[in-house]
């Protein structure tokens, strides 16, 4: 059986996560406790091997509280992580 091809928005917002969460010094174990979700799944959402629904990213976002403009793009790329094909144009590296 073949896995499935990685999507790029779900390893952007994948990285995204992680960049939030590491630019808060908040380890992955306790930003899964204050988002209430297991800390399996916050792995498996910031090494882009699972698309979270929007509405998991804006939880988690909201838990750190991340600014407006990455929380903005971080809910997009979550809305447009079935997307085969991504073309980022926020300039964000």
């Amino acid at each position: 059986m073949t896995e499935p091809a990685l999507r790029p928005a779900v390893i952007a917002l994948g990285g995204g996560l992680r960049e939030a969460r590491n630019e808060r010094g908040i380890g992955l174990r306790r930003l899964a406790d204050m988002a209430d979700i297991r800390p399996a799944d916050l792995s498996s959402y910031e090494l882009g091997q699972r698309a979270p629904q929007d509405t998991i990213v804006a939880h988690i976002l909201g838990a750190l509280r991340a600014p407006q403009q990455v929380r903005e793009h971080l809910i997009d790329l979550a809305r447009r992580s079935h997307d085969r094909d991504l073309i980022d144009r926020t300039g964000r590296a």
